[in-house]
């Protein structure tokens, strides 16, 4: 395979996009598969390139097309897989692997986990930060506002969270565990130190900043799941937990009204997919 006139033809179309050498490692490895050609092949691929957002998807897509593009005019794939291709859908690549890695029945479990894998870790985490952000996640806050937080934005006696004018009723159980983390003054790591919080009014800080920054809320994230990947099968990430809190919502909102709560086609295939893997329907 002559690489180099792939990365060429590429390079004339997309020459501005530092991503051009990562995506061909990419079909480098898809292509020396043993299974290369089949369809759920081509969907891992997708997969596999991180956890994607509609907009990564599309970008990833036109190297993919232009990719079978290149290889049906050399006669190594057939039309069919060059318009399996060009037909994807980003509805198509979201996986039942990934509702089963990143989606989970309920906050509950969330909580469960991270607590189950605190013993595991071997380096300095904050297991408040994550409990925090992960119930922050689920009732469909943005990093932006979870950082913005301050605690008087707690309720604790409403179980609520007032925040930019808008109102959020949260569960007992988990608002005890944000009005818990507000009144902290100190953590302890993995290791068994001890850490001091900067006196803050903001609800998410660190022992070293009075407000905390994405990075170090991304950081803790990750070496929680290098344990929930490798023992439970599992990992945390803030956009599918907005998502899964979404889901979780709208099923307890049809039930609850014996109605359909209005959401889009990609929410559609997602919460089915949901319920099928957790036998919501089943429990009716």
């Amino acid at each position: 395979m002559d690489w180099q006139d792939f990365y060429t033809r590429c390079k004339k179309k997309y020459s501005n996009d530092r991503n051009l050498l990562f995506m061909i490692e990419k079909f480098e490895k898809v292509y020396e598969d043993e299974h290369f050609g089949s369809n759920e092949r081509f969907r891992n691929l997708f997969y596999s390139s991180n956890k994607m957002c509609r907009k990564t998807f599309f970008n990833f897509k036109k190297y993919a097309v232009e990719f079978y593009e290149w290889l049906y005019e050399q006669g190594r794939v057939t039309l069919e897989q060059k318009e399996l291709v060009s037909s994807l859908t980003y509805e198509d690549v979201m996986s039942s692997e990934e509702i089963d890695r990143y989606y989970f029945k309920s906050l509950h479990d969330v909580m469960s986990l991270i607590d189950s894998s605190q013993s595991r870790l071997k380096e300095n985490c904050d297991i408040s930060i994550l409990k925090t952000v992960s119930v922050l996640s689920w009732y469909d806050y943005s990093m932006e506002a979870m950082i913005d937080l301050k605690k008087d934005n707690l309720n604790k006696n409403k179980n609520s969270i007032t925040y930019s004018g808008a109102e959020t009723i949260v569960e007992e159980e988990y608002m005890s565990i944000l009005s818990d983390y507000a009144e902290q003054k100190s953590y302890i790591s993995s290791a068994g130190k001890v850490f001091y919080y900067v006196p803050s009014s903001r609800l998410l800080r660190t022992n070293r900043s009075e407000q905390v920054n994405p990075n170090i809320i991304y950081q803790n994230i990750k070496k929680l799941n290098s344990v929930l990947g490798e023992y439970f099968g599992k990992n945390i990430s803030l956009v599918s937990l907005r998502n899964n809190g979404e889901f979780y919502r709208i099923y307890t909102y049809n039930i609850n009204h014996q109605g359909d709560y209005s959401f889009t086609a990609w929410h559609k295939v997602m919460y089915q997919k949901w319920k099928d893997k957790y036998n919501f329907d089943s429990d009716k």
